[in-house]
């Protein structure tokens, strides 16, 4: 590998008294000529780089002659920053060779403080560590409960909705659906058994819609909903709900109550299974587990159908049942019986628990894939029951009655979305019937039978659900798209797992911390230290007094331009154009392609860099970035009777302090005199009030002490 001399920081190395130990001193190059600077870093990548190379002159390559590079770092604490210079110690921890080396590491500053340790560091040859960057087994994911470490806040003002009990996902959905739209501020639901937070748990799958309806509508208003599961088959006595409301985990938006300790979400990579006879190998040629018999996909027909039918065949299935409402008539089954004998495809409306029941036993049915479900998506605002209704049941459904019809099958996979796990904006109604299908699988699994469920992220081309435009949005904000190869290997990666519920999804790591907004959910991806350090320039870093005064200072058409520049850059975000200066001012939002989802997005934004609670109808009642920003105005800046009673109060705090008993006579001489210059700047703007003016202007101080007693009350 060749090195810069932006990298070529190692300036000594040397064994150290343990074998395997290397000491090494290194330093920033380029900080005299601040080409380099460890501004804006944890620790500067080329200080970090520098510490590795002392490894290369201890066993920089392996028997093949590669070169090791870093390939999994574990246990990375950083204890300071702003470091130029360290000084290293590295440990090894498993030997040479075989599937690479593994070294312990510490970086301490010339004083001897930590600054940097690293439990455990894999080094692998350059070639396989490049070629496992793009594995797509690290696509694979899993929701981990873990204690909410947050100190307490106090939730008071805040309304609680406790769920009541409910005898299907849609019935517990559309009565949560109408508190959420009813509530404007500040709102804590409260479910029973909605989620799986502890071991062979067994969720409510009603509850579980609540849990996925919620999480769409936390994406949407952010900061306004907790969610709060309280511990199944545990009834609270009278008031205990009440005190445990009273003080939650700060910044926690999703909670359980088990055990005595509020536990919060965590989603985490998985890794691949390795062979049991070698477990430090690579997960590299995955297999999935054998299958055999035939095979029932519900919603065969479509994008994933196909994909997966050709997989099940070549993993052992005799035969793959692919049904759907249109059957035969779907495009392109003819040309895909001709290609794959195995296939047969039928039509079948598998809501239809008799239709299905005759499916089931005609074809012998040994194994179910449940792909089917429709999309309608909707914010908050717009959906109904008839939506919910059009979402939950081909979701829901026919998995339930599967669930009774087929008690044996395996593999038992469903196919559900990472919308019910991670919230997705404008799709309460498909996060819903997902959460409800996840709960469902882990119920199942818990008896002891075979269930696992997918909740896959987008899908590049006409496998997954939406459009190229839909595409793009959810690539800005971090989540990229699966390709057909990368489906079929985290299938088999994801089967070998002992988990009810993966997600699979293409999640942009780099790009989710550069957002503005990470939620709790993704904080062990994407730990405080590997976000984006934003400069704090403008209103996006402003508090809302901050901003407010910011604005009262300018000019009229200096603020309207301040604030269209907010509204300008926070549009182009949504958008994705490159440059501000692609938004024109005038220009209705609709005709730029604003949808629901982009005008949520904007309002969020702006909400985020102003500090003030906007409607969800923001870019309705005000159709351009022009008319928001005049909004805005209207919002930040006082109107005259607001700027009067702050005068009057702060004349009030004058006299207060000019009639305090201790008062020294300099202190009111210099007061009497700000008021004296503040009156004659006043004086030539005034119309009438000139014999007051006259009067003040030659009063005495005692005698200006009097008039502010008489005439203002102070």
């Amino acid at each position: 590998l060749h090195y810069g001399p932006a990298f070529q920081g190692l300036t000594a190395a040397w064994t150290g008294p343990e074998p395997g130990e290397i000491h090494a001193e290194i330093e920033l190059p380029d900080t005299k000529t601040q080409q380099q600077t460890p501004e804006g870093y944890g620790i500067h990548p080329a200080l970090l780089d520098a510490a590795l190379h002392a490894v290369a002159l201890h066993s920089s390559t392996t028997g093949t002659g590669e070169t090791l590079v870093p390939f999994a770092w574990r246990g990375v604490h950083l204890h300071a920053t702003g470091a130029t210079s360290l000084r290293a110690v590295l440990a090894r921890t498993a030997p040479a060779g075989g599937s690479g080396d593994g070294w312990r590491l510490l970086l301490v500053d010339p004083a001897g403080a930590p600054v940097l340790s690293v439990d455990e560091l894999d080094l692998r040859p350059a070639s396989r560590a490049t070629r496992r960057l793009t594995d797509p087994t690290d696509h694979l994911y899993a929701v981990d409960w873990v204690p909410a470490q947050a100190e307490t806040v106090s939730t008071a003002g805040t309304t609680v909705c406790q769920v009541p009990p409910s005898d299907s996902p849609l019935s517990a959905a559309t009565w949560v659906l109408t508190r959420l739209r009813e509530s404007t501020g500040p709102l804590i639901v409260v479910t029973t058994g909605g989620v799986a937070a502890t071991a062979r748990e067994r969720p409510d799958p009603a509850m579980a819609a609540v849990w996925g309806l919620a999480r769409s509508a936390q994406a949407e208003s952010p900061d306004r909903i907790v969610l709060v599961d309280v511990e199944p088959g545990t009834p609270l006595p009278d008031g205990l709900l009440d005190g445990l409301l009273e003080e939650l985990p700060g910044a926690e938006s999703q909670l359980a109550w088990r055990g005595g300790e509020f536990l919060a979400p965590r989603l985490a990579r998985i890794p691949a299974r390795k062979p049991a006879d070698d477990p430090a190998a690579e997960p590299e040629g995955i297999q999935g587990p054998a299958v055999s018999g035939t095979i029932l996909i519900t919603g065969g027909t479509g994008g994933l159908g196909p994909l997966f039918a050709e997989h099940l065949l070549a993993a052992g299935a005799e035969q793959v049942v692919l049904a759907s409402r249109r059957g035969p008539d779907a495009p392109g089954m003819t040309q895909l019986r001709e290609r794959l004998p195995g296939i047969e495809v039928v039509a079948c409306d598998v809501t239809d628990r008799d239709a299905l029941t005759e499916l089931v036993a005609r074809h012998d049915i040994t194994g179910v894939v449940h792909a089917a479900g429709v999309l309608d998506d909707g914010t908050l605002d717009t959906l109904d029951a008839d939506r919910l209704d059009r979402v939950m049941t081909p979701k829901f459904e026919p998995l339930h009655h599967l669930d009774e019809l087929c008690p044996d099958a395996e593999p038992f996979v469903a196919f559900s979305s990472a919308a019910g796990i991670l919230g997705a904006a404008g799709q309460g109604n498909y996060a819903a019937a997902n959460a409800a299908v996840d709960a469902l699988i882990e119920r199942r699994r818990a008896t002891g039978r075979a269930g696992i469920s997918l909740a896959w992220g987008l899908w590049a081309g006409p496998g997954g659900m939406g459009g190229d435009s839909e595409r793009s949005r959810l690539a800005r904000l971090g989540m990229g798209a699966l390709t057909a190869a990368d489906g079929r290997t985290l299938w088999d990666a994801a089967l070998a797992q002992d988990r009810a519920v993966v997600v699979p999804a293409a999640l942009d790591l780099r790009t989710i911390a550069e957002s503005e907004h990470v939620p709790k959910l993704l904080s062990v991806l994407v730990p405080p230290a590997a976000r984006r350090r934003r400069t704090a320039v403008g209103p996006d870093a402003a508090t809302t007094e901050h901003l407010r005064d910011r604005m009262t200072a300018l000019r009229p058409a200096e603020r309207e331009q301040a604030l269209l520049d907010l509204v300008a850059g926070q549009t182009a975000r949504v958008l994705g154009y490159g440059e501000v200066r692609a938004v024109e001012a005038t220009r209705p939002f609709t005709e730029a392609g604003f949808d629901s989802l982009a005008a949520v997005d904007l309002r969020n934004r702006l909400t985020r860099a102003t500090g003030v609670a906007l409607p969800a109808t923001l870019t309705f009642d005000h159709p351009t970035p022009l008319e928001v920003a005049r909004f805005l105005g209207t919002l930040l800046v006082p109107g005259e009777e607001e700027l009067l009673g702050r005068v009057l109060r702060d004349l009030t705090s004058v006299g207060e302090f000019l009639s305090a008993p201790d008062r020294h006579d300099d202190s009111r001489a210099q007061v009497a005199e700000r008021l004296r210059a503040l009156l004659r700047s006043t004086e030539r703007d005034a119309t009438d009030g000139a014999e007051v003016t006259d009067r003040l202007r030659l009063s005495t101080d005692d005698e200006l002490f009097d008039f502010l007693d008489d005439q203002l009350g102070i």
